[in-house]
Order: C-alpha cells, then sequence, then structure tokens
C-alpha cells in the first residue's frame, strides 16, 4: 500500500477542459444536416463559408464529482458523458460542485470522437431550445437524462452570451484533454 502512495505521489495526470460556444444564424447548421451531413462536418462546412456569428472560447473546471465519475468511467460502472447543460446562473464555479446554479436547457451530446489524449464533445441548440441570456454550461454523465439537473456534473464553466431574442443556433464544442 505504501507504494502505491508513494506512486500516486510522483505522478499525477491533470484533466483540463475547455468549452467553446459558436452562434449561427437559425437553420445554417440544420440545413447541413439535412443533406446528410454529420454535425461535426456540418459545423465544418459553415466555418468555411463564414456563417459563423460569433465564437467564445472558455476554460472550465472538472468538479470533484466529474472526477469520481471518470474513475467509474475506468472500469465501466457509470454511463457516459450524455449531456451538455446550459443555464443564468453567475456564481463561481467550484470543486464541490453536483449541478449548475441555474440550469435552463440541456441536450444531449450530439457528436463524440476522441483524437490522442483530448475528448471532443459537440452539442447542438436550435435557437428556440437557447432563448436566455447564457451565464454559465455544464457536461453531465452518469444517470444523466434530458431532466435539469439529473445525472452526474462533469465539469462547470462560466461565459456570457445573450441569445435571449433567438438570433442564434448555438454549437458547443466542448474538450477535455488528459494531461501527464
Amino acid at each position: 500500500m505504501a507504494k502505491l502512495l508513494a506512486i500516486k505521489e510522483k505522478k499525477q495526470t491533470a484533466i483540463k477542459g475547455a468549452c467553446t460556444l459558436m452562434a449561427f444564424e437559425p437553420g445554417i447548421i440544420e440545413g447541413y444536416l439535412t443533406k446528410g451531413h454529420n454535425l461535426d462536418e456540418a459545423i465544418g462546412l459553415a466555418l468555411y463559408y463564414g456563417k459563423c456569428q460569433q465564437s467564445i472560447k472558455v476554460d472550465n473546471l472538472v468538479v470533484n464529482n466529474g472526477l469520481g465519475l471518470m474513475a467509474s468511467l475506468l472500469i465501466g460502472e457509470s454511463s457516459p458523458l450524455s449531456y451538455h447543460a446550459i443555464g443564468t446562473g453567475t456564481t463561481t464555479p467550484a470543486s464541490t460542485d453536483t449541478q449548475l446554479t441555474t440550469e435552463v436547457s440541456r441536450r444531449a451530446i450530439t457528436y463524440k470522437i476522441t483524437s490522442g489524449n483530448t475528448v471532443i464533445l459537440q452539442t447542438y441548440f436550435l435557437s428556440a431550445l437557447c432563448t436566455y441570456n447564457l451565464k454559465e454550461g455544464g457536461v453531465y454523465g452518469g444517470s444523466a437524462t434530458a431532466t435539469a439537473n439529473s445525472g452526474t456534473l462533469f465539469s462547470h464553466y462560466l461565459l456570457t452570451f445573450d441569445n435571449s431574442a433567438g438570433l442564434s443556433d448555438l454549437i458547443f464544442l466542448y474538450e477535455v484533454e488528459m494531461q501527464p
């Protein structure tokens, strides 16, 4: 046991995450999706043709329960990251958070891929589902469902984007990287 503790003290893996919000004129992404493209391809085409109205990238905090969720995932005891939630709360994220401050909407993660030691999750919100002055977001796994605050909060972040008029469809590109 002492040997395991010594190894743990010498080598720690860091988990670093970031979220990029991309705002598009309503219908742009949906148009590409209806033509048979997956979400990643639709985003690529929209970016290529200059259809992104705004892009905001923020770092996030992987919370304590998120670390526990990762440990459970490694041995098959939990369900993967499956929902991206948005909210209007402004409380600074803390490692002890178990939910967003004020969740207002969530969507199932639409597209998942790994690239080396990075996991990339993309979630698409139609403008009608995100007509809020957004201030926070987070990713959920475990027993998460479409019900607000369900499941295990993996990460929590703050951002500012006012979509209360519903002028944009939103894509959330969430990346989590495991660093030695």
